[in-house]
């Protein structure tokens, strides 16, 4: 009887282990298939359904914690499973020379596409790259706090060049916010 028990509790744990390398298999697969689309073409679809289709727009590098995701139009759990989602509402760098804003972008620290699972770790000083319509915006961070889900503040409109980073922590009742200036565009 216990030899049953043992063989029961080995399967479940080698079926929790591969499940868990599918999953991370599978989304390494979906980022690089994303960002190979962004990199054909900015503004592509990336991915649909009956009910919606996801649009591709930049990538997003941030070398210190290791990502390199494209950077999809929307933030519902359907956009941020195929990369980092981009609120709509907020500006995105197609005239930066002419515009001003707040370019605000979230991702998942967990589940099936961690993108930002390591957000916490960024520290000032340390650069961002946004690769978008053959350009690189390079920014530096400058702030690093957290706030409640309802704190919608972050997004609101600024008079200079920012970028907003966010995602949650402690199962979702909190958010960490990255906030950046835009240094330079090459």
């Amino acid at each position: 009887m216990k030899r049953r028990i043992y063989l029961i509790i080995g399967l479940i744990g080698i079926l929790f282990v591969g499940v868990y390398i599918c999953n991370k298999i599978s989304f390494e697969l979906r980022n690089k298939s994303t960002i190979d689309k962004i990199q054909e073409k900015s503004h592509s679809v990336i991915a649909h359904n009956k009910e919606k289709k996801v649009y591709g727009l930049g990538i997003l590098e941030i070398p210190k914690i290791n990502v390199r995701s494209g950077i999809v139009k929307g933030q519902s759990m359907e956009d941020m499973f195929y990369g980092i989602g981009w609120n709509p509402k907020t500006k995105f760098p197609e005239r930066l020379d002419k515009i001003t804003g707040n370019l605000v972008l979230g991702a998942h620290d967990e589940g099936r596409t961690p993108i930002f699972k390591n957000l916490s770790k960024l520290e000032k000083g340390d650069e961002i790259y946004l690769l978008y319509n053959d350009k690189k915006f390079t920014y530096k961070v400058y702030d690093k706090f957290v706030v409640k889900p309802e704190e919608v503040w972050i997004e609101k409109d600024t008079n200079e060049n920012i970028l907003t980073l966010f995602t949650c922590t402690d199962s979702g009742s909190k958010r960490i916010v990255v906030r950046c200036k835009l240094l330079d565009i090459n």
